[in-house]
């Protein structure tokens, strides 16, 4: 699997947890969603592609999911269009962050 099709499903993962997930954030290289029982949270900065996923446990969030991509030149680029249109499928209280 190439690394765009890899950020591509990782991306629809995205989307598809913030149905169970309360508030979302976001700025120009990350992007993250908080529920009652778990963070999920995507970055792109350079040509690296990062996501992360915490589930909580009995109170405590624990590393659930981590993904590190790393991409040419060509496919950061495409990467970044792709990674500025995706938001999550429901609407959530947004809070923009500087």
């Amino acid at each position: 699997m190439t690394p765009l099709m890899k950020i591509k499903k990782l991306l629809d993962q995205f989307k598809t947890e913030g149905e169970t997930c309360n508030i979302y954030e976001s700025t120009e290289t990350a992007k993250i969603l908080f529920g009652e029982s778990k963070i999920v949270s995507i970055k792109l900065v350079d040509k690296k592609f990062h996501f992360v996923k915490f589930i909580a446990k009995n109170g405590n969030f624990f590393l659930s999911e981590e993904t590190e991509i790393y991409l040419n030149s060509a496919d950061a680029f495409i990467a970044k269009f792709h990674f500025d249109k995706v938001h999550p499928e429901k609407e959530l209280k947004t809070v923009k962050v500087a």
